[in-house]
């Protein structure tokens, strides 16, 4: 969906914030977005999270920052919060992957000696 169907403003209304934003107008027939989706082999290790995170709170402290750089800042603090609590879930579901594996391997050990028996 884009902005005119979205919120039906004027066309001059949307030229000028794309200015504001300094985006690139792409033709939506063409593309539907002007950025594209990188995804990683793997995830980012803490270690590399956390140095990335720690770049971006370095980059907040300065002082006279444009608006449009506090709002990638404030993005970035946002994705790097869900981030955080994706990889906790996510170790957390390893875990109990973990621990039905080695259920299912006792499970199957047990039921195959019953048999035996």
């Amino acid at each position: 969906m884009t902005i005119t169907t979205q919120m039906q403003p004027k066309a001059r209304a949307v030229r000028k914030k794309i200015e504001r934003l300094r985006l690139e107008v792409v033709d939506p027939k063409a593309h539907r977005t002007t950025t594209t989706l990188q995804i990683p082999d793997e995830l980012p290790n803490v270690e590399e999270f956390s140095k990335e995170l720690a770049g971006t709170l370095k980059a907040a402290r300065m002082a006279g920052l444009e608006k449009i750089d506090v709002q990638r800042l404030q993005v970035i603090a946002t994705v790097a919060r869900r981030y955080k609590e994706m990889l906790v879930d996510y170790f957390g579901y390893r875990i109990i992957e973990r621990k039905l594996v080695d259920l299912e391997g006792k499970y199957a050990k047990s039921v195959a000696e019953k048999t035996k028996d």
